[in-house]
Parts: structure tokens; C-alpha cells; sequence
């Protein structure tokens, strides 16, 4: 999900919360998305894109 432009409001709509900042230490910023089936993704290397996807939590089963 994270390599799509905010204005895809097909993508974001499920997005229960968004939040940014330098969660890795690095030296680009992140964007951290918890999604409403559950899942939560880190998105790295957003320094012109919202980069690439790592899942933290899986969506809840069912």
C-alpha cells in the first residue's frame, strides 16, 4: 500500500490511523499506517514516495 500517492483514495480510505516520523534511525522519515483489518505496515524510504512496505502486525484472521 505505501507506494501509492496519498490522493488514492481507494488505498487510504482503510487507514485507521497515520503517523510519520524517523522511526528507524535513519535519515529519512517514515510513515507508520494502521489499517482497519488490523494490519499495521511501516512504509521506509519516503523521501520522495511513501517507498516500501514492511508489515509489523498481520491483519486479524477471519
Amino acid at each position: 500500500m505505501c507506494g501509492y500517492g496519498l490522493t488514492n483514495s481507494t488505498t487510504w480510505k482503510d487507514a485507521n490511523v497515520i503517523a510519520g516520523g524517523d522511526c528507524t534511525g535513519g535519515s529519512h522519515r517514515e510513515v507508520i499506517v494502521r489499517w482497519s483489518d488490523g494490519e499495521t505496515t511501516l512504509c521506509t524510504d519516503t523521501s520522495t514516495t511513501l517507498g516500501r512496505e514492511h508489515m509489523l502486525v498481520p491483519p486479524k484472521a477471519g
